[in-house]
């Protein structure tokens, strides 16, 4: 079970820096994908109570009593990384989301798609400010604040 476990913070690593590299790899047909992506995983934190999917398997894996959003942390960045270097991982994923927003709102033709990604981008800046500042009352109306917002952008670059 540990080594199913470890297996899948190891996935969620690997996947989370591919991602978090978007920038260098991608060419720019691929940010609709992107943003679509982004924006599904957005949404996925706000309906689990703030936590990945990937990270929600790993712990369920490690305790089947555990219930989701009981923590947030991103346990599974811990237990391939380390404590010190996880957090540091954290930290520069989160960020680099803000990056790839900003870069793909920079190369997006059109003010009304440079404008939804900008809009996408304070929207997250602010629910991960808040996540991490926020009471509980506070944190329930930022999860369906993020979630109202990130389906009108998803529908936005779905349905133009």
């Amino acid at each position: 079970m540990l080594e199913l476990q470890k297996s899948v913070g190891f996935v969620h690593v690997v996947l989370s820096f591919i991602f978090s590299i978007y920038f260098l790899w991608a060419p720019a047909r691929f940010d609709l994908y992107y943003l679509v992506y982004f924006f599904l995983l957005s949404i996925s934190w706000s309906l689990m109570r703030n936590e990945c999917a990937i990270s929600y398997l790993f712990k369920y894996i490690g305790d089947s009593e555990y219930k989701m959003g009981d923590t947030a942390d991103v346990e599974d960045y811990n237990a391939v990384l380390g404590p010190t270097a996880g957090t540091l991982f954290l930290n520069y994923v989160l960020f680099m989301y803000v990056f790839n927003l900003v870069f793909i709102a920079v190369r997006f033709k059109g003010w009304r798609n440079q404008l939804a990604v900008v809009v996408a981008t304070v929207s997250y800046g602010l629910y991960i400010s808040m996540l991490r500042l926020a009471k509980k009352e506070q944190k329930d109306i930022l999860q369906i604040g993020n979630l109202v917002i990130n389906s009108i952008l998803l529908g936005y670059f779905l349905y133009k």
